[in-house]
């Protein structure tokens, strides 16, 4: 008879997210034990038999290839003539405003620059004036 948070004796679980099945929510201590057993037992396999499960990983790789080279799609042929431009006006309105801004940047940027080279100017008048 098999209960909550036990195992029966003919099960073992393939992964460590086997132990706990859909829908349960609650996790005891001989739950999450038998978690780290099964991710310990998975991870001293790997260490232990490197070369098998490099193996089987290039035997998957080529099914995988083989399988691959098979598939294929169809996709429909669409014309350009028949793809038109989705017109928003709001958008277009954006677009307008978005431009004014970035006009009044750039004469704010100008004006920035023209004030610093009038001032650099002004500076280098007055060193001159002061070192005469």
């Amino acid at each position: 008879m098999k209960t909550f948070g036990e195992l029966a004796a003919t099960e073992t679980p393939a992964t460590a997210t086997d132990l706990i099945k859909q829908g349960e929510e609650d996790l005891s201590a001989d739950d999450i034990e038998r978690m780290q057993g099964a991710m310990e037992s998975a991870a001293s396999k790997r260490s232990r038999y490197p070369e098998k499960c490099g193996a089987m990983l290039k035997k998957t790789l080529a099914t995988n290839y083989k399988t691959l080279n098979v598939l294929q799609a169809e996709s429909p042929a669409v014309e350009l003539d028949q793809i038109k431009a989705f017109e928003d006006p709001s958008r277009a309105a954006s677009l307008e405003t978005t431009s004014a801004n970035i006009h009044q940047c750039k004469v704010g940027i100008s004006e920035s620059l023209e004030k610093a080279g009038r001032l650099i100017n002004a500076y280098n008048i007055l060193d001159s004036n002061n070192k005469d």
